[in-house]
């Protein structure tokens, strides 16, 4: 990566299985990506269903969300598939190497 600084925000449920991991998980990917910082807001299961996933992701870059919605997501276009923008090589690590189903999709790409 570049000299370039990048800053990521996303959103998550506010549970320690939602929240504490991802930031943890970032910590770790800043100290080895030292221009990418990523900073995570959390809301409650009851605020993601009052708003569209299509307004959260014209606001933030990632999105963890309750898998219900991501069939609808993927259906109305607000998420894609990340294999057209990963490299095959690291998602066929990430799938021998994930507990459970890989899902892998991106936000709201232009």
């Amino acid at each position: 990566m570049s000299g370039e600084k990048v800053h990521l925000k996303g959103i998550t449920w506010d549970h320690s299985r939602g929240f504490t991991s991802i930031v943890a998980v970032s910590q770790r990917f800043h100290e080895l990506n030292p221009n990418v910082e990523i900073t995570w807001e959390k809301r409650s299961l009851q605020a993601f269903a009052d708003e569209p996933i299509s307004e959260l992701a014209k606001r933030y870059d990632l999105l963890i969300i309750d898998h219900p919605w991501a069939g609808f997501a993927a259906r109305t276009g607000v998420i894609v598939p990340l294999d057209k923008y990963l490299p095959a090589n690291y998602l066929n690590d990430q799938a021998e190497n994930t507990v459970g189903k890989l899902t892998l999709m991106v936000i709201n790409v232009p």
